[in-house]
């Protein structure tokens, strides 16, 4: 399963019925059960309604006034939760003009400032077949709510798998697809993240083009952090504030300590297990994260690391022309030893890109390991391959060595027999002479 719709939760309530001010965007029970599930299944993403008590201020003790109405699971860090736009103006080019969140939307952020809700999505006045008066079997309805863009958002997302497995013959780690679904979402509200409408209106057309363009103009990868590693990596920009430079980490965390009320309320001590840090750097300039500040009215800013979100975006809005460096850190212990990631690059320039048409091998030691690459590239030059992360005693022929247009190349690894059982990572590193790709 890739996808699940979730759109239910608990409301603050009025009354003799009101949420105990502890609970309301705390790491619950609840919430600490979907990372667990998620953290087991890396490829499960549960999209989650953010929830409809936008004018309910019956929090006794919010983080701050209008703010503070996430309840149960909806402060889970690895599921994607969703708030509610009115219906967005669109430009003729498929960009956005204008959209505004709906009063009724729940607000954040969590009570250790993480940006929840993640995204927004159209969940106004929507054509729906949940009908309160069943008529037909066909009968349809117009709804509102939290619980409405939630469905809209999920459905979206597996259409981006799908266009993954038509161009790759394989499925996105969710935290790729979580991550890609904030990278691309068009800013909306106040400048940056915002405890409204978290990373802003999903952009599925963007999101597609990120994929189509992978090592091109773009990067998507899943990578791995081991513990004390620094993991770099050199990209062009063509600069320009039309064009500009996001990149971005997200990861999958371990569940956190749940507050059961005995925390307090408003408890700030970071839910995150693995903190992983990117930073982007140029001649000398250190480029930060986006993170709330500890008044979730205040605009976001990024002037250091963030230590409590597993999504992490640096925007640089009108970057020069040349290369920056992109580095992922960590802070700490990493538990087991390493973190799964996933890389995702926007406003990049690149002359050849290298994409994977192959799953996965499990094979016996008398068998060669095959995989199919394709190769694009612009402009005229020749590419040469060779392997990487080969285990001892492996051996990889490539077919062909090289190319000089766009085509396929196959590796094939051989030798297995001389090779210790277990897991391994290996890749392609194609070089043209002035870029390497891997």
């Amino acid at each position: 399963m890739l996808i699940s719709n979730h759109s239910y939760g608990v409301p603050i309530g009025s009354g003799s019925s009101i949420l105990p001010a502890w609970y309301i965007g705390a790491y619950t029970d609840a919430a600490r059960s979907w990372d667990e599930i998620t953290y087991l299944s890396p490829y499960y993403l549960p999209v989650m309604s953010a929830g409809n008590d936008g004018t309910n201020n019956n929090n006794s003790n919010p983080i701050a006034v209008g703010y503070d109405k996430l309840t149960g699971n909806k402060t889970s860090k690895n599921t994607l939760i969703v708030a509610n736009a009115n219906d967005a103006v669109i430009n003729t080019d498929g960009s956005l003009f204008s959209v505004s969140i709906n009063t009724s939307s729940s607000q954040g952020p969590t009570d250790d400032r993480r940006i929840k809700p993640d995204i927004t999505g159209n969940g106004t006045s929507l054509t729906s077949t949940i009908s309160t008066i069943s008529t037909s079997n066909t009968a349809t309805a117009s709804y509102s709510g939290t619980s409405m863009a939630s469905p809209n958002v999920a459905g979206t997302l597996l259409l981006l798998q799908q266009h993954q497995k038509n161009l790759t013959n394989s499925f996105m780690k969710s935290s790729t697809l979580r991550g890609l679904a904030c990278h691309t979402a068009d800013d909306a509200g106040n400048l940056g993240p915002d405890a409204k409408m978290g990373w802003g209106l999903l952009n599925a057309k963007k999101a597609v083009e990120t994929i189509t363009g992978n090592g091109l103009t773009s990067w998507i990868s899943e990578e791995n952090l081991t513990q004390g590693q620094t993991f770099n990596i050199t990209v062009k920009s063509n600069g320009g504030s039309s064009n500009p430079l996001i990149a971005s980490i997200t990861w999958t965390d371990l569940p956190g300590v749940a507050n059961n009320g005995t925390l307090g309320d408003n408890n700030i001590t970071p839910v995150l297990v693995n903190d992983l840090d990117i930073r982007i750097t140029k001649d000398g300039t250190t480029f930060y994260p986006w993170k709330l500040q500890s008044n979730p009215s205040a605009l976001a800013v990024r002037n250091g690391d963030n230590n409590v979100d597993n999504i992490e975006v640096i925007k640089i809005d009108a970057p020069s022309v040349g290369d920056y460096v992109i580095s992922v850190t960590h802070k700490g212990n990493l538990v087991s030893g390493s973190q799964n990631y996933s890389l995702i690059f926007t406003g990049i320039t690149s002359d050849f890109s290298l994409i994977s048409k192959s799953e996965d091998l499990t094979l016996f030691s008398n068998q060669d390991a095959v995989y199919n690459f394709e190769y694009k590239q612009t402009g005229n030059m020749t590419t040469t391959f060779s392997a990487v992360g080969l285990p001892i005693g492996a051996t990889a022929i490539f077919s062909p060595s090289s190319l000089s247009a766009n085509g396929t190349v196959t590796m094939t690894v051989s030798g297995l027999n001389a090779v210790q059982p277990g897991t391994y990572s290996v890749g392609i590193s194609g070089s043209n002479g002035i870029e390497i790709e891997t």
